[in-house]
């Protein structure tokens, strides 16, 4: 069989108060700069959790470390997956992006009978798939696609 992810690349952590947490990456440790952002439907469309339409909030904040994506979540209602993660385990991991094709990743999932936790399109070129696959894996699975041309909209703000 061959593997249905070939590499890691992003790992998303959910907390309480991202602004607390990116100046401790950047003025403790010297990881960033970080881009932050507020997402919601006006930027995220087709949101959807448990395969359903549903709208939630976030911000987000970015960099790289090395190669890899990454990324702090805080959940700004308690519609989303980051909002139920932090009621039940608090601060932490959430889930790791795995390079993979994503519609055939999403029918492999259905075959097996999982569905999506939650997920959306960034500004319509950037599709962006949760599941849980705890049971097995022990994690939160992410997974995207994303067409040419994808940016992301301009950041709220730049950190340092």
């Amino acid at each position: 069989m061959n593997p249905i992810f070939t590499q890691i690349t992003q790992v998303a952590i959910v907390v309480k108060d991202l602004e607390k947490t990116v100046h401790a990456y950047a003025d403790q440790y010297g990881i960033g700069p970080w881009n932050i952002y507020t997402l919601d439907s006006k930027v995220v469309k087709d949101m959807e959790i448990g395969e359903r339409r549903k709208d939630y909030r976030y911000k987000q904040a970015t960099t790289y470390i090395g190669s890899t994506h990454f990324e702090i979540i805080e959940p700004l209602d308690e519609e989303s997956i980051y909002a139920d993660f932090l009621r039940e385990h608090g601060e932490g991991v959430h889930h790791i992006a795995f390079a993979t094709e994503h519609d055939k990743t999403m029918d492999f999932f259905h075959r097996n009978g999982k569905i999506a936790m939650q997920g959306g399109t960034i500004c319509g070129k950037h599709k962006f798939t949760y599941v849980d696959c705890m049971d097995d894996l022990k994690l939160i699975v992410e997974f995207n696609k994303e067409e040419a041309g994808f940016q992301m909209p301009e950041a709220d703000a730049v950190y340092p």
